[in-house]
């Protein structure tokens, strides 16, 4: 399954990048990284 996200703001990125750096909740940390790799159109 393919899922693609409507492009980031900077500001939008910004908080992602910091809840998958500094995130506790596994779930929240995986979900914020397929929507970053989604935004950069990559498929997981």
């Amino acid at each position: 399954m393919t899922l693609f996200v409507r492009e980031l703001t900077i500001e939008e990125g910004n908080k992602l990048v910091h809840i998958a750096r500094r995130g506790t909740d596994p779930v929240e940390v995986r979900r914020v990284l397929l929507i970053l790799a989604s935004a950069q159109k990559q498929i997981m």
